[in-house]
């Protein structure tokens, strides 16, 4: 499991959804190595149910939204995720 969805993996899955991508695997890859759950457990924990009305914002992630409206985006951990993570 992710426990925090601001950090790297987090951020490219919550980036990536938005995006177009919705294979658990290819979500899964996202993983950042420092990520405890294996590969497997993070797919898994990514199979559902998209309902489009969840999905499209102006391609922006509603996490994104707020992170951008907040000034969250700007705080020292959110810029080392995004560094981190190339999709963002």
């Amino acid at each position: 499991m992710i426990s925090e969805i601001t950090g790297a993996t987090g951020l490219a899955i919550v980036d990536a959804i938005p995006a177009g991508e919705r294979d658990p695997a290819v979500l899964a890859k996202l993983r950042d190595y420092r990520v405890q759950a294996s590969e497997e457990v993070v797919r898994k924990s990514l199979e559902g149910n998209w309902k489009a009305e969840h999905l499209d914002h102006e391609q922006r992630s509603p996490l994104r939204l707020i992170l951008d409206k907040t000034g969250h985006a700007s705080s020292p951990l959110v810029k080392r995720a995004m560094k981190r993570s190339k999709s963002w």
